[in-house]
């Protein structure tokens, strides 16, 4: 069974109509490539004790389809976790653990949790080198305090932003990390991240990116001028910030880079042609990566 485009949730539903669906897709993708048993490495295997799990046929090992993978220990049924990874998905804004945990019928605890885990699936282990022109600013997000404008640090959770602005202005693949402060060492991290030595670089005038030069020799500042100058980014860094407040209202600073690893995860698949591939990628994060637990 293979997602081929985006489905609406009455598609969802004649396609995963129970659990059985679920682990039968599951079991297609887990083992697409064949099967090889994890305690002795056996490729022969025979019909397991649940549903679509294997049984190794050397040492008798029983896999279920959902162990080493993300739904291992699920607390709720794997239809629910379809679907839950349906709305965060493929919603243009994602759902928050409340609203999600409303539309499966679990605690919002529970539905936090799997979010979190989601979030864990989002994030970008390679990322996609930007080259061309990169615009990339710093930005903050958290409450206003008087006299606390700009670059103030305390009460406040800082990322860097990197996007790639095509020929015909035209926002490209777009990354952000976060940062403690705006020294030189941390401003950096974006740049070992995910930005070509190479790449037609452009700063505001902050004086931190200075010692960067020599390592990205095309590098140029431009003043912002209230934004003016670098609309594209700033637009990028007004939607992060509305949907934060807007779905979300608040974020932890020790879980803010899941929160920017959800946003940009769903940013770098805006279009259409790729937002269709959303909840079958998500899927597949999910079976490909190791089970996370609750700590």
């Amino acid at each position: 069974m293979v997602m081929k485009k985006q489905i609406s949730i009455q598609s969802f539903f004649e396609k995963f109509p129970d659990d059985e669906s679920c682990y039968r897709y599951l079991a297609d993708q887990k083992w697409k490539n064949g099967f090889t048993c994890q305690k002795c490495g056996c490729n022969q295997f025979g019909k397991g004790y649940t549903l679509y799990a294997r049984r190794c046929k050397n040492c008798r090992y029983d896999e279920s389809v959902t162990a080493n993978t993300m739904f291992h220990k699920c607390k709720f049924g794997i239809q629910k976790a379809f679907i839950a990874l349906f709305r965060i998905g493929s919603k243009k804004k994602g759902t928050s653990s409340t609203e999600l945990s409303d539309e499966i019928d679990v605690n919002q605890k529970t539905a936090w949790l799997f979010r979190r885990k989601t979030q864990q699936a989002m994030k970008s282990k390679s990322p996609v080198i930007l080259e061309g022109q990169v615009d990339i600013d710093e930005f903050s997000v958290g409450g206003h305090r008087e006299n606390m404008q700009g670059r103030s640090l305390e009460g406040k959770k800082h990322a860097q932003l990197a996007v790639e602005v095509k020929e015909d202005g035209r926002m490209g693949r777009a990354y952000a990390l976060p940062i403690g402060d705006f020294t030189t060492l941390s401003l950096r991290k974006v740049f070992d991240w995910c930005v070509h030595p190479m790449a037609a670089v452009r700063v505001d005038g902050f004086p931190g990116y200075r010692a960067l030069m020599l390592e990205y020799p095309n590098m140029e500042y431009e003043l912002s001028e209230g934004g003016q100058n670098f609309k594209e980014i700033h637009l990028v860094i007004l939607n992060m910030k509305n949907w934060l407040r807007g779905i979300h209202h608040h974020c932890s600073p020790e879980h803010f880079e899941n929160y920017l690893d959800e946003f940009f995860y769903r940013f770098n698949r805006r279009g259409r042609n790729i937002r269709k591939n959303i909840l079958g990628n998500l899927i597949n994060r999910f079976v490909s990566s190791p089970p996370l637990t609750y700590k």
